[in-house]
């Protein structure tokens, strides 16, 4: 029987929050993005991931220190 004190505590999941500037580059890239998760009906957190873990496979100051 499980008492009420016995609930399985939930791992906290890290966040990152990202706000875009108001500007033609980013509003850009912000509807890009919006684009390619409503046409592959994905959510927009992995489509963000997904572009993310390419940028830093990719990022020339990251490879030296591999």
């Amino acid at each position: 029987m499980t008492m009420l004190n016995q609930v399985k505590k939930i791992a906290k999941q890290k966040t990152i929050h990202m706000s875009f500037r108001n500007n033609l580059e980013e509003n850009n890239l912000y509807n890009e993005i919006m684009r390619r998760a409503t046409l592959t009906n994905t959510d927009l957190a992995v489509v963000c991931k997904e572009y993310c873990t390419e940028g830093v496979k990719k990022d020339k100051f990251l490879i030296k220190f591999r």
